[in-house]
């Protein structure tokens, strides 16, 4: 299980609506991933601004990245919102 600054680092970086569309974007593409320029022309943004939005996922744990040969692919990391899932259902409801 997260910590609470590490829950709040995480709920910061996916309050932004950018970086919550990049989010569903890799969830939905799996294990297979997004190169930037798939998500540059899925998107519609800017190169520049996927760049910084994938910096504070990636700060965030959110998101892994692998290389294959000069391409980067990014994908999400399950384990990071599994725990802030599992922090958020034992720290903030009631019963």
């Amino acid at each position: 299980m997260i910590e609470t600054h590490l829950a709040l680092k995480c709920l910061a970086a996916l309050a932004h609506d950018v970086r919550l569309q990049i989010y569903r974007t890799l969830a939905v593409a799996g294990a297979e991933g997004k190169s930037p320029s798939q998500m540059v022309d899925s998107l519609r943004i800017s190169g520049a601004t996927l760049s910084f939005h994938l910096k504070e996922l990636s700060n965030a744990n959110l998101i892994d990245q692998r290389r294959e040969g000069k391409q980067i692919f990014y994908t999400v990391n399950a384990t990071q919102m599994d725990d802030l899932m599992e922090y958020l259902a034992l720290n903030c409801r009631t019963g």
